[in-house]
């Protein structure tokens, strides 16, 4: 049976792999103020998530499963082209 917690934890995942997706990219342009919130953001959800699945083992394929979805998120739309045809 599918719990709330399983639900939770693969969506934070999937949150945490975009935010290091926007991370990464904020450190690459030395934008210190958005790398540094996103850092913040990747921190407390892998405590989330941590802890879901030290409680409960079975929480670990959610979390593998989000993490996939949202690094897929993250490549997929990370290279938005402007009118000009150049990356955002």
């Amino acid at each position: 049976m599918i719990t709330y917690t399983y639900i939770l934890v693969f969506f934070t995942m999937m949150a945490t792999d975009f935010f290091w997706g926007v991370y990464i990219k904020a450190m690459a342009k030395h934008q210190a103020v958005t790398a540094s919130i996103f850092g913040a953001f990747i921190m407390l959800c892998g405590a989330f998530t941590a802890i879901s699945y030290i409680e409960d083992h079975w929480a670990l394929i959610p979390a593998t499963i989000g993490g996939m979805v949202g690094t897929y998120i993250s490549a997929k739309y990370s290279n938005v082209k402007d009118d000009n045809g150049t990356s955002k």
